[in-house]
């Protein structure tokens, strides 16, 4: 079974949902278990497709992406590519608990039945440049 939504319809979903994510001092974003970002608050004023398809958080959210990365919720793995001869990386989520609070900063939470995180940062927190060397 499948469902299709506006992303306004769907991000308005997420703040009536999740109470930090009608907070404005928080930013929500949804990732699926890949790290690619479903929705993210930027996607709603968006005008083009181009601008909301294929985003991995390392390149959204470099800040939240590195900070993931350091604790072991996101990893990076490498398998080759036998036609091409190239050797291929996939990330992957993993919350052993289905769920991540760094102080009031970053939660993450696993939507239940589904491959999706829900990631809620406070607003400014990881404003700044990183060097995350994580490219996809």
């Amino acid at each position: 079974m499948a469902t299709d939504f506006t992303i306004t319809h769907f991000y308005r979903m997420l703040q009536s949902h999740v109470a930090e994510c009608a907070d404005s001092s928080y930013s929500c974003f949804v990732i699926d278990s890949s790290g690619y970002v479903v929705m993210h608050d930027t996607f709603v004023d968006a005008s083009d497709i181009a601008g909301v398809e294929d985003i991995h958080i390392t390149t959204k959210e470099e800040g939240v992406a590195v900070d993931l990365i350091s604790r072991n919720v996101l990893s990076k793995t490498a398998c080759v590519n036998f036609e091409s001869l190239k050797l291929h990386y996939t990330w992957r989520v993993s919350l052993p608990n289905g769920h991540l609070e760094i102080d009031d900063n970053l939660k993450i939470r696993e939507v239940p039945n589904s491959n999706l995180f829900v990631i809620i940062k406070r607003i400014g927190f990881y404003d700044g440049n990183y060097d995350c060397r994580c490219s996809t």
